[in-house]
């Protein structure tokens, strides 16, 4: 926890943007959301391959302010579905600004997939315009993944969402989106979608980017 104990000389107060990538918490995520908790104006935080865990996720979300803007948690494969429900509760009640949240690489379960649905259907509360679930192989080879993708036939505020790379998807989940890209696709607010090396029929890559392109 050197780099945590080092964080505490900075003037917290006026720190707008934080990258911590590669800093291992190794069990600092309490320090770590107590020192938050003073980063008032913080905007954008990267915890990117910190080793964050639930618990961390728990501590980090409710210490960081409502103007956080930007939330990186890529490659921390300790994060589930306990910590993004927190994530999701805490984000609908108080993290209003929350425009970019990147969860790639993270090793995310199917029990992943309601968390995440909830918070893409609380979109008036959180106005997401970026979410990345990039690179997480088994997310979305379950059934109720198609409820996810429903929701994102209602959500006004997301721009881009990214699921590449994430392999095997659940028949039904393949279904929903084929309906999405053909059916919904003249009401979609979503301006990007990549879902590219998911083992998907190319129709539904070639549906995607005839509608996108008309």
């Amino acid at each position: 926890d050197m780099f945590i104990g080092g964080l505490a000389k900075l003037q917290s107060k006026s720190i707008v943007k934080l990258a911590l990538c590669g800093n291992l918490l190794t069990g600092g995520g309490r320090r770590l959301s107590a020192w938050l908790g003073s980063c008032r104006l913080i905007r954008s935080l990267d915890l990117t391959d910190c080793g964050v865990t639930d618990d961390d996720l728990g501590r980090i979300v409710e210490a960081v302010p409502s103007c956080i803007e930007t939330l990186r948690l890529d490659k921390n494969s300790d994060i589930d579905s306990v910590g993004l429900t927190k994530l999701c509760q805490v984000a609908v009640a108080s993290l209003s600004s929350l425009k970019t949240l990147s969860l790639a690489h993270c090793s995310l379960s199917p029990s992943c997939i309601e968390p995440l649905t909830r918070l893409i259907e609380a979109w008036r509360a959180v106005p997401l315009t970026l979410l990345s679930v990039d690179e997480n192989k088994n997310l979305f080879n379950c059934e109720q993944a198609a409820a996810l993708v429903r929701a994102l036939t209602t959500n006004r505020a997301l721009e881009c969402f990214r699921a590449t790379a994430t392999r095997t998807w659940h028949p039904a989940t393949v279904d929903e989106l084929m309906h999405l890209v053909t059916v919904s696709s003249p009401h979609l607010y979503l301006h990007s979608m990549w879902v590219n090396r998911c083992r998907l029929p190319a129709k539904i890559d070639e549906a995607w980017h005839t509608c996108k392109n008309t």
